[in-house]
């Protein structure tokens, strides 16, 4: 895994903030083996102070699926963050966006104020905006993003134009030119 740290601005008084990005959790057998690894990994670690996933966090739309995945993540000794990938919701399935935050919102601590897949939270004078490109009603591997999600996003930037923000997403802000991109 790859660490970044963001030099503070001389400005606000922000911390040093350590990035890990990991590949797709679901994808192995038992399908909890990747999320059951990083909790360990991360319990033991001294200096996170929280988690994101970014989507993808279960291999097919349904509740039994989540709340593995929640039933884990809670193992946390750190508060966790969600993020909508394209294999997470699919409302045909009856489990759309709005399954998915309820359960979230009822069983994971940090998610409890959060009603939308939209949101912002803050961790060391630095504002992280959560921004939801996936489509629920016909899942892609391409998000999207709608006019009224896009002013959203210029709002929150507006609002807290005087601190660092990290925009999280699943979806890539640029297409890819390979065939990966539509798989």
């Amino acid at each position: 895994a790859e660490t970044a740290i963001i030099p503070p601005i001389v400005k606000l008084p922000v911390s040093p903030i350590n990035i890990c990005a990991g590949k797709e959790l679901y994808h192995k057998n038992p399908i909890n083996a990747p999320t059951n690894a990083l909790k360990k990994t991360t319990n033991k670690q001294k200096n996170i102070e929280f988690v994101v996933f970014t989507g993808n966090n279960i291999s097919k739309p349904s509740k039994n699926n989540l709340e593995e995945f929640i039933r884990i993540a809670n193992e946390l000794a750190v508060p966790y963050y969600v993020v909508i990938g394209n294999k997470d919701v699919n409302s045909q399935k009856d489990f759309g966006k709005r399954e998915y935050i309820s359960l979230l919102k009822k069983k994971n601590k940090a998610h409890r104020k959060i009603i939308t897949p939209n949101y912002v939270f803050q961790k060391n004078n630095i504002v992280f905006i959560v921004a939801d490109g996936a489509k629920e009603f016909i899942p892609s591997s391409i998000g999207y993003y709608k006019n009224d999600m896009l002013s959203w996003i210029k709002s929150q930037l507006n609002r807290y134009e005087d601190k660092k923000v990290v925009i999280i997403q699943h979806f890539p802000l640029l297409p890819s030119k390979t065939k990966e991109m539509y798989n």
